[in-house]
């Protein structure tokens, strides 16, 4: 069994009851939340105790990013570490671009941005896009202020 495919739909899907006969299962565009989920695979062994083996197959249709927890902003001691996190959903997994007062910051390309030695040049608004193919979304800003040093 295999999905995709340009062509219309064949075969049985999860939402009839007869069984499908044929060695391949299309879905003409699985982009909605209707063709989303499990879909199971059954294949019926010729042989005599009628063993049957069965596998899964996952259809997962592409979601744009959704920021689930924003970055926050941060006061921290001049020669300190200062880190920022962002937590988000998204299918394929999301890419990150941190950014300090909108241009993009070299490198940081993670969920999470760590700045090793905190200097009164870092202090500013800090953002981050967050992107797939189904779309990106911008965080708020979080503010980080640098003290000076005890």
């Amino acid at each position: 069994m295999r999905t995709g495919g340009a062509g219309p739909t064949s075969g049985r899907g999860r939402d009839e009851t007869s069984r499908c006969h044929r060695a391949t299962y299309s879905i003409a565009s699985a982009q909605s939340e209707r063709t989303r989920g499990s879909y199971t695979v059954i294949r019926q062994q010729h042989r005599r105790d009628g063993d049957l083996e069965r596998g899964v197959l996952t259809v997962n249709t592409p979601v744009a990013p959704a920021i689930t927890t924003q970055p926050q902003s941060l006061t921290v001691n001049a020669g300190a570490t200062a880190s920022f996190t962002v937590r988000c959903d998204g299918l394929p997994a999301p890419a990150y671009q941190w950014q300090k007062g909108g241009p993009q910051s070299p490198g940081a390309t993670a969920a999470t941005y760590t700045i090793g030695t905190v200097q009164s040049g870092d202090a500013g608004s800090y953002t981050v896009v967050v992107s797939n193919t189904s779309g990106s979304v911008t965080s708020n800003a979080a503010v980080l202020t640098v003290a000076p040093s005890p």
